[in-house]
């Protein structure tokens, strides 16, 4: 097997114990971490305002996420942009 490929930075998140520092490198830059959760972009594009709000996700979490996640489903998925727009704007309009 030919691990010459294998990188620094991997091979530091395979030994490294601190979870935080494993969780920020690893977590998608579509997705929103809260904690040890991590909501995908299919969730965020499938959920509610009510969920966000359930999960402790905010406005500012998702501003700088959202034309990503636009993005991604934009071209196949146009109901997921939708429903994430619903949500997202219906969550920033209630966090004011």
């Amino acid at each position: 097997m030919n691990l010459s490929y294998i990188l620094n930075e991997e091979i530091d998140l395979l030994f490294n114990s601190d979870e935080e520092y494993v969780l920020d490198r690893i977590v998608n830059p579509y997705a929103v971490r809260i904690g040890h959760k991590i909501y995908t972009p299919f969730w965020l594009a499938t959920h509610t305002a009510d969920d966000y709000r359930a999960e402790g996700i905010t406005p500012e979490m998702l501003s700088e996420k959202a034309d990503k996640i636009r993005s991604l489903f934009s071209e196949y998925y146009a109901d997921y942009v939708q429903t994430f727009d619903e949500s997202y704007s219906e969550l920033a309009e209630n966090a004011s």
